[in-house]
Parts: C-alpha cells; sequence; structure tokens
C-alpha cells in the first residue's frame, strides 16, 4: 500500500537501488518455481534506518509466504553444526516465499554448508517438538538484515556468488526534519 511504498522510498532514495529490492522481493512472491534464480538478499546499514520495519511490513502484510526466524539458526557455532538436522525453525519456514533473519551479532560467522544447502535446492528435514521429522524443499529465499557484509565458513563460491547485498542509506528523523519530503 502507500505506506509500504513510503518507507521503501524513504529507505532508497535512489531509484536504481530501489527498483533492484523491488524486484528481488517480487520474484521471490511471484516467479516460476520456487527454486529458481536462488540467492540470498543482505540489507546493510547502521541501526534507526528502517531495517525491522520493512521486515514487520512484510510479515504483517504476508504472513502466510513471510517468516521471520532468529538468525542463530544459520550461524556455525564452536561445537560445529549439522546441516541436514531435524529442527523446528525449519518447520516453522515450510511453505513460506521469504524467510526473513535479523541483524547477527558482530563477528558472526554463517554456516556456509546450510547455506549451500538452501542455495542448491536440496532438501530440509525439520520436526516440531515430540513429532516425526518431515522433509520438504524449500520454497523460501533468505533475506538477512546486517550491520555490516556477512561472513560464510566455509566459503563456498556458489553461495558467496548468489549473495546480492544492497545498503539501506536511510535514517530515522525527527517530525518536521527537512529532509522528510512526501514520496514522488
Amino acid at each position: 500500500g502507500e505506506a509500504g511504498r513510503g518507507t521503501l522510498w524513504r529507505s532508497y532514495p535512489e531509484d536504481a537501488r530501489r527498483s533492484g529490492v523491488r524486484k528481488r522481493l517480487a520474484w521471490s512472491f511471484c516467479r516460476g518455481r520456487p527454486m529458481e534464480g536462488k540467492y540470498f538478499l543482505q540489507l546493510l546499514a547502521g541501526g534507526d534506518n528502517g531495517k525491522t520495519l520493512l521486515f514487520l511490513m512484510l510479515t504483517t502484510a504476508f504472513p502466510a509466504w513471510v517468516k521471520m526466524s532468529q538468525v542463530d539458526h544459520l550461524l556455525r557455532t564452536r561445537h560445529g553444526t549439522n546441516p541436514n538436522a531435524a529442527a523446528e525453525w525449519k518447520m516453522d519456514a515450510m511453505g513460506a516465499r521469504l524467510l526473513l533473519l535479523e541483524e547477527p551479532i558482530a563477528g558472526a560467522v554463517f554456516d556456509g554448508a546450510l547455506l549451500k544447502l538452501l542455495r542448491g535446492g536440496g532438501l530440509m528435514t525439520g520436526r516440531n517438538l515430540y513429532q516425526h521429522n518431515v522433509t520438504y524443499r524449500p520454497t523460501y529465499r533468505v533475506v538477512i538484515s546486517a550491520n555490516t557484509p556477512i561472513e560464510v565458513d566455509p566459503p563456498d563460491a556458489a553461495v558467496l556468488k548468489s549473495m546480492h547485498a544492497y545498503a539501506m542509506p536511510s535514517k530515522f528523523v525527527e517530525a518536521g526534519d527537512p529532509q522528510l519530503r512526501p514520496p514522488p
């Protein structure tokens, strides 16, 4: 709606950048087979710029298609990770078009093996508490909101190539600030 267009316009004042983000999000909802054109989207910027607001608007407007998850699920741990392990978060994301992850902690490293599985069209296995495993092919694209570009280990050329990062130059300002102007 109008509020969404205004937020996107303020977050990305440059036409080309705004168009790129809009195109990636629209493709995630509507384009072809779910695994076609698989990529990861990073929205980069410091705090107070609208990344969380954009995520909340998307999850509110499209609750069946847009899911948020804890970023910790995709991070490497010092104990190692098993990308094929059944996990409840995978059940929450099943059937979604976008999986939104917010703000990894400084120095966090994403699990390259899990990202490779997500990018390559592999099968995911999830399980709700006290339930049987369910295996499915992911239909979602991962969107990561971060203050800096993410780090992936082990690095994988296909995963790294599929990372599309967009800087969000916007910043929230007080009401009446001369920077505020209506969208065109």
